[in-house]
């Protein structure tokens, strides 16, 4: 895969279409809060007791039957036939299971943001982000050690954590 001087690979079409996405809800009173802000859905951090995360993956399936705004690709798109969705959880499984015990050390943490930087292909690129109710223009810039997306607006940089982000224009 080749990559911009930058070393992300964005000559890689399927680097600019979502394949994959995580999912995070709050538990409160033993009931999930679907679709809401955390801060819209505590008025008291106590009552937190627990956060369920999922990782979706377009495996087996064809794009155009994924009903969405995005360029979306899968798997099978990608690799060009059938893909056993057994062998991808399993492989996902490896991988972050692999990747959670390197990122226990401060060094381990480290590489892993730096794989990270280098797979965002938003960074360099104009961004819209829609966070709590309100959007976010600017710049991505970087992704801070806390793994919130540094954006630069005509008012500063601002830390985008949670949100939808979508970029604007490619260079």
């Amino acid at each position: 895969m080749d990559g911009d001087s930058s070393g992300r690979p964005d000559a890689d079409p399927a680097a600019r279409y979502k394949l994959a996405g995580v999912l995070v809800e709050a538990v409160v009173d033993a009931v999930p809060v679907i679709g809401k802000p955390v801060d819209e859905a505590l008025t008291d951090p106590e009552e937190l007791e627990a956060v369920v995360m999922g990782i979706g993956v377009n495996a087996d399936l064809d794009p155009d039957d994924i009903d969405t705004e995005r360029p979306t690709t899968t798997l099978r798109a990608e690799t060009g036939g059938p893909v056993e969705r057994a062998e991808v959880a399993a492989r996902l499984h490896e991988r972050l299971s692999a990747r959670a015990e390197q990122v226990e050390s401060a060094a381990g943490f480290a590489d892993a943001l730096d794989d990270w930087r280098g797979h965002a292909v938003t960074l360099g690129e104009d961004v819209r982000a829609t966070v709590d109710g309100g959007t976010v223009t600017g710049r991505a810039t970087d992704v801070a050690a806390t793994g919130a997306l540094l954006v630069e607006t005509g008012n500063g940089r601002r830390e985008v954590r949670t949100g939808e982000c979508e970029e604007l224009r490619r260079r």
